[in-house]
């Protein structure tokens, strides 16, 4: 079979080959009812059942029938708190209507820190670690490292992202700021663990200082970045209607 020849009607009838389009942004995976309130809930009720069992089995008899507010603030605060910071952390995804996996994800992992926390103060309570000098510090820097990879993958307009003029105001701004947050917040979780060769409130510092210096850069980053890219990408809201809507 013949090439077409140059000139021929066939040759100036053919369209011209279409460019090649930009890559698209992945499509951020869908929030469902088991990322959203399934597994953080299972990670709150078994520091419950956690509490329950230390109760039971491993604090002496007398000391529980003195009970008081020791008790209750060793076996029940963290807990508490962990269910009333998922609920606010719920909402405030419901009233900016973005939800996805990945924000899904980093609820999670907030309550899986709260969780070790909780395991911590127990752990002290019972004796088997001395204090929480170096148990907290060592939880924080994992929850630093382990939310930069979800902080990479946050899709734009995200409730739990870096919430700026700057990064609402652009796609690729936003984009640009996580993927450059979530290298920094896993720097910062790995100094924040170098911290425990320190004792006292070096260690406490160097655990938390990271992470705030980590958000100040991304943020400073976000605000250069927008002075130079167009303002017409700006972060429209989402079409679809709220996950949340209908779920328990």
């Amino acid at each position: 079979m013949s090439a077409t020849e140059p000139g021929t009607p066939e040759a100036e009838a053919a369209p011209p080959e279409a460019e090649a389009a930009p890559p698209e942004a992945e499509a951020a995976l869908p929030s469902t009812l088991t990322t959203r309130w399934f597994l953080p809930l299972l990670v709150i009720w078994s520091s419950v059942l956690l509490s329950a069992w230390v109760y039971t089995n491993r604090v002496p008899e007398d000391l529980r029938k003195a009970g008081g507010s020791r008790m209750i603030i060793t076996f029940g605060v963290v807990p508490a708190a962990s269910l009333v910071v998922f609920l606010i952390l719920r909402a405030v995804g419901r009233a900016k209507q973005r939800s996805s996996r990945s924000s899904d994800v980093l609820v999670l992992w907030i309550t899986a820190f709260l969780f070790a926390v909780h395991a911590s103060v127990l752990a002290v309570a019972i004796g088997m670690i001395s204090s929480l000098d170096r148990a907290i510090p060592a939880a924080t820097g994992l929850l630093m490292f382990g939310m930069g990879p979800v902080l990479f993958a946050l899709e734009p307009g995200s409730a739990m992202g870096i919430r700026t003029r700057a990064t609402l105001g652009n796609e690729d701004v936003w984009r640009r700021t996580h993927r450059l947050a979530g290298k920094l917040f896993m720097g910062a979780g790995a100094v924040g663990l170098l911290g425990l060769l320190f004792e006292g409130p070096l260690l406490v510092a160097i655990a938390i200082a990271p992470a705030v210096i980590a958000l100040v850069i991304s943020m400073v980053y976000a605000s250069r970045l927008a002075a130079a890219a167009p303002s017409d990408e700006h972060i429209s809201p989402p079409t679809v209607e709220d996950p949340d809507a209908g779920s328990p």
